[in-house]
Parts: C-alpha cells; sequence; structure tokens
C-alpha cells in the first residue's frame, strides 16, 4: 500500500482506506493531522483499527451521524454503490468543525476496498449557517414590519375615518391631508397639497397665537388647543387640534402632523348660551327694575298710613296690620333687588356696601318675616342672644339678610319637631 499512501498525500482531504471487514489499511498525512489535532492519537481512526466500531463513538456516542457513518460503510462494503456522501460534526477542545464524508468501493483484484474521504467543511458551514440565522433575522424582522405595517394602516384608517389629519414640512408647506381635511376645508387634495397652511388662516387669531405653537412645536411638544379657520367659501370653522413634531431616523425634525376634530357647532352652542345667558340677565334686570318701581310706591304709601295710624291709640291692630304689610314689602323688594343683584353677579359687576344697622333688630326684623312659615309647620321661632350684642355693626344688610333667611328657611323646612332658635 505504499504506494497508494504517496498518491492520498497529495490529496487536500483526510483520506482512509478500509478493507472488506472495515479495519483501516492505510491514511494520508492529513488523515494522522487530523487525528493528532482532534486527541485520537494511534487508537483511533489509525492503521489497523476497525473503523466500524469506532466511528460511531468517535463523531458520538449514540450521535445520528455516528450510526449513519458506520452504515453507510457497510452499504458501500454490501453493494455495488459507487459513492455514499454524509455530512456529521466533528468535535474537538476548542471547536466545533464540520466534514463531508465520501465512501467509494473499489477493486483491487479480487479484494474489496473502500475509500473515506473527510472534506473540512467548517467554513462554508458556519457561513451557511450564518447565512441562515441572517435569513431567519431578516424574515423576523420583515414579519415584524409588515405587523406593524398592517396596525399602523388599520390605526391610519381609523383616524381618517374620525379625525380631520394634515401633515405638513418644516417651512408649514402641506405634503399630506385627508379626505375629512378637504371636504370641511372646501379645497381639493391638489390645491392644498404644496400650499401654506395660510391658505385656511381665518384672520381670527393674532401672531402672538401662532408664535406660542410654533415655540411649543419647536421645543419637541405637542401643542393642544382650539383654532378657527377660513373655508374656501369664506366660512369660518373650529377644529380642536393638536400638533407633534415629527422626526425622521436620525431624530432630526422632518415636519409636523395635525390632528383636527370639528367644534363648529360646539362653539355656535357655546356662543348661543352666552347669548341666552346675557338675554335673561337683561330680562331680570328691566323685571327688577320694573316691579320695584311700584313696590317702592306701595312702601312708600304704606309709610304714610302707619303714620296716621299711630295717632290713634284705639287703631292698635290696624297699626299691627300696617306694619306687617310694609315689613313684607321690604322683604319683597329685598327679593326684587336679589334678582338684581344675580344679573349683577353675572355681568360681573357685583358690588358689596358698608352701612352700619343694629344687629339684633336686624335679626329680629328677618325672624319676624320668618314667623309666617314656622307656625305653618307650629314650631316656636326664638332669639336668643348668649353673649354681649354691639349696638351697630359694619355689614351689607342686603347680603347678609339672604344668608340669614336661606338658613332659617332651611332650617323650618327640616325641622318636624321641636324649636328653631337663632343664636346670637
Amino acid at each position: 500500500m505504499k504506494f497508494m499512501e504517496g498518491a492520498l498525500d497529495a490529496l487536500n482531504s483526510h483520506v482512509a482506506v478500509l478493507d472488506s471487514l472495515g479495519f483501516i489499511v492505510c491514511v494520508n498525512k492529513k488523515w494522522k493531522e487530523f487525528a493528532d489535532r482532534n486527541d485520537l492519537g494511534s487508537c483511533s481512526f489509525c492503521v489497523g483499527v476497525n473503523y466500524l466500531e469506532i466511528c460511531a463513538s468517535a463523531i458520538g456516542p449514540n450521535s445520528e451521524e455516528g450510526m449513519l457513518a458506520s452504515n453507510g460503510i457497510r452499504s458501500v462494503l454490501s453493494f455495488e454503490s459507487d459513492k455514499f456522501q454524509l455530512t456529521y460534526p466533528c468535535d474537538s477542545p476548542t471547536e466545533k468543525r464540520w466534514f463531508e464524508m465520501t465512501v467509494t468501493r473499489f477493486l483491487i483484484g479480487e479484494a474489496v476496498f473502500v475509500v473515506v474521504a473527510h472534506q473540512d467543511i467548517t467554513i462554508e458551514k458556519l457561513a451557511e449557517l450564518s447565512l441562515r440565522l441572517e435569513l431567519e433575522n431578516h424574515r423576523a424582522t420583515e414579519r415584524k414590519l409588515r405587523e406593524a405595517t398592517e396596525y399602523l394602516e388599520v390605526y391610519r384608517k381609523i383616524v381618517d375615518s374620525h379625525a380631520i389629519v394634515a401633515e405638513t414640512d418644516t417651512a408649514g408647506r402641506i405634503i399630506y391631508v385627508n379626505d375629512a381635511f378637504c371636504e370641511i376645508s372646501g379645497y381639493s387634495r391638489e390645491e392644498l397639497i404644496g400650499n401654506s397652511h395660510r391658505i385656511i388662516s381665518s384672520g381670527v387669531h393674532p401672531p402672538s397665537f401662532w408664535r406660542e405653537i410654533f415655540r411649543v412645536v419647536a421645543n419637541g411638544d405637542s401643542w393642544h388647543g382650539e383654532i378657527c379657520n377660513r373655508a374656501k367659501n369664506g366660512s369660518l370653522y373650529w377644529v380642536k387640534t393638536t400638533i407633534a413634531p415629527l422626526y425622521d431616523e436620525e431624530n432630526r425634525l422632518r415636519g409636523y402632523f395635525a390632528l383636527r376634530a370639528d367644534i363648529t357647532q360646539l362653539k355656535k352652542a357655546q356662543t348661543q348660551a352666552v347669548a341666552a345667558n346675557k338675554a335673561k340677565s337683561e330680562f331680570l334686570a328691566n323685571m327688577s327694575h320694573e316691579i320695584r318701581t311700584p313696590m317702592t310706591a306701595i312702601l312708600g304709601y304704606a309709610e304714610l298710613l302707619v303714620e296716621e295710624t299711630e295717632r290713634f291709640e284705639e287703631n292698635s291692630t290696624l297699626l299691627s296690620y300696617v306694619n306687617t304689610i310694609k315689613t313684607h314689602g321690604e322683604h319683597l323688594l329685598s327679593l326684587i333687588n336679589d334678582i338684581l343683584d344675580l344679573s349683577k353677579i353675572e355681568a360681573e359687576k357685583i358690588t358689596v356696601e358698608g352701612i352700619a344697622i343694629d344687629p339684633l333688630q336686624f335679626v329680629r326684623d328677618v325672624t319676624s318675616f320668618m314667623q309666617v312659615k314656622a307656625l305653618a309647620k307650629n314650631l316656636p321661632l326664638r332669639v336668643e342672644c348668649q353673649s354681649e350684642i354691639p349696638a351697630k355693626i359694619v355689614t351689607d344688610p342686603t347680603r347678609l339678610r339672604q344668608v340669614l333667611v336661606n338658613l332659617l328657611g332651611n332650617a323650618i323646612k327640616f325641622t318636624e319637631l321641636g324649636n328653631v332658635t337663632t343664636y346670637l
């Protein structure tokens, strides 16, 4: 076999020649280097060793590759197979390597031999695995990108169907609008794309309003607020707006995204409500003045009637009646003033007076007025002094009377048994 070893040494593969029983009869230098490098030594894969017995354990004790290698060689020895190829891993202490094994059967005279050739394909295998991993990662990335794109498309459809959408570049030129934008503005997409947002400016907002918007978004924040725009036909419409900056892959500002909702009808309703409230306040003020004029006259005559009745002692009962009419008339006038105050409050024109009054007499007068309600529920209504009362205090009698009337009214309303007492 000396001549064969010389020929085999010229090959670039690890080559061994087996006899018909699977024993190694010769190997080339590459094979010996491979055995030494992988600590296989003289006991394994060398001349005189049965390749079939150690093949599986050398490759892997119970590995599929080892069994296939042994079975493949037996198949070549038993049948007229020209060639058998198998790829299997070969472990070394420092690295994992791959070889391609080619098994060929040939005859020398009547003797049967098998040539086993190992070709190192580690580089190709690693490249294949790397390519496969890269391909799998690429496919996974594509799948995620496709899913994200699908979700974005769904979100965009939802937004487009429920909002007014526009996108501009950094100079404020429109680069995208949805159908809702075209519909509310009255402009076609062709009229809007490439144009400035000033095309729908209403002129309602001062320059400082727009400067504030640009200041906010230039700082990377989102701006939220209400904007009045002008449609192509000249009509005004209001939109609740959110404007946010857009950035490219390198985090550079590339434009602005605006999301709007039509609130024109809401603004109209608010305007109508303000107008109605103003009309109500004006009505209350007018009615208060109209009622107060005759009421003042009634109270004037009641005062004169009191003065006339006081001259005659026998008219004490009549005097009591007249005083009651006067007291209740004064309270009614106070209620009319309350209504007038309500309109003043709504107009933010309310004023507070500072008038000196007798607090004890003031409370007794209010209590006397509320006696009618208390007697209707058989509730005693009393005033008790628990401390020294000053002769005079400075207050707004109208406001104080409102407070006391409300307190006593609630006390009478929610008291079923006992009495209602005002403590001073």
